[in-house]
């Protein structure tokens, strides 16, 4: 029987494993290093010329204060040593989200967009629907990859 053990990972050599537009998610329990983890590798990726967009879904918003960035719907470029213009943050807010997801459904309808964002069922479910959060910055997500950014 053959054991084989790797070496711990470094961001940079995670960064070097990154060779085509990706999605890499950092997940784990609590306190296991996710929002360091990320900001590390899109770092690592930024400095070794490729473009990272790192986002996060986490209300305590440590990704702002690690990179410096404030919470917004769309990318913000994160100013690092070394990132040049390569490296950017995408911190959405919850509630401000979902009603930028609901504009982009109705634009076409702006009225419809008005009635929705004023029932109370759209309310009560924008508040304590599970998972709404993930989704609509997954859209985020999305969206900012069918650019020319990314």
């Amino acid at each position: 029987m053959t054991t084989s053990r790797r070496p711990p990972a470094s961001p940079a050599g995670s960064a070097a494993a990154v060779t085509q537009p990706q999605v890499v998610v950092c997940a784990g329990g609590g306190g296991v290093g996710k929002t360091t983890t990320a900001a590390a590798l899109g770092l690592a990726l930024a400095r070794s010329g490729r473009r990272a967009l790192v986002v996060t879904m986490d209300p305590a918003r440590r990704l702002a204060g690690a990179l410096g960035v404030p919470v917004a719907d769309t990318p913000t470029p994160v100013a690092l040593p070394g990132a040049g213009t390569r490296l950017w943050a995408l911190m959405p807010d919850p509630r401000r989200s979902l009603r930028t997801f609901v504009a982009q459904l109705f634009a076409d309808e702006p009225a419809a967009e008005t009635r929705v964002l004023a029932n109370g069922v759209y309310r009560g479910l924008a508040d304590a629907a599970a998972g709404v959060h993930e989704l609509v910055t997954m859209n985020l997500v999305a969206r900012a990859a069918a650019g020319d950014t990314f």
